[in-house]
């Protein structure tokens, strides 16, 4: 896996902080070429109740918890009489409380990159737990 130049990582003495600039949504529909035999086709976003089933067993398969919450579908005005409204929704979730041995145990950021449209924000370390930030588009006719 190779990591963008403007991405970043620290450590302290109690916390770990990774920083992964995020771009614009469209450019993580296509999975990258050749990474665990996927190929470049594009992959479809799940909908709004199976982005959400799969973030809350992510969840449960972790001994995790999950806050999560979805905005309404942005809307475009094309001119004084025209609005377009997006056919997905962006959705933010905190998976906190993770045993940090589940990363070593679980493959968490497959886990979570098999799920279209998933971008993450922040992981951070406190004691013996971590906390993932991040944002999910799904769309919004399941």
């Amino acid at each position: 896996m190779q990591f963008p130049a403007s991405a970043s990582a620290r450590a302290g003495k109690r916390s770990f902080v990774a920083v992964w600039p995020q771009t614009d949504v469209l450019q993580y529909t296509s999975q990258p070429h050749g990474e665990l035999g996927r190929t470049s086709q594009p992959a479809p976003l799940l909908g709004q109740g199976q982005a959400t089933a799969a973030l809350y067993e992510l969840t449960q398969n972790l001994a995790s918890q999950l806050t999560l919450s979805w905005d309404a579908p942005e809307q475009y005005r094309l001119d004084d009489v025209t609005t377009m409204v997006s056919p997905w929704r962006r959705g933010q979730f905190e998976l906190s409380n993770i045993p940090a041995a589940a990363l070593l145990e679980t493959d968490l950021f497959a886990a979570l990159g098999r799920h279209p449209g998933t971008m993450l924000a922040s992981l951070t370390r406190k004691t013996n737990d971590l906390t993932i930030k991040g944002c999910i588009y799904a769309l919004t006719n399941d």
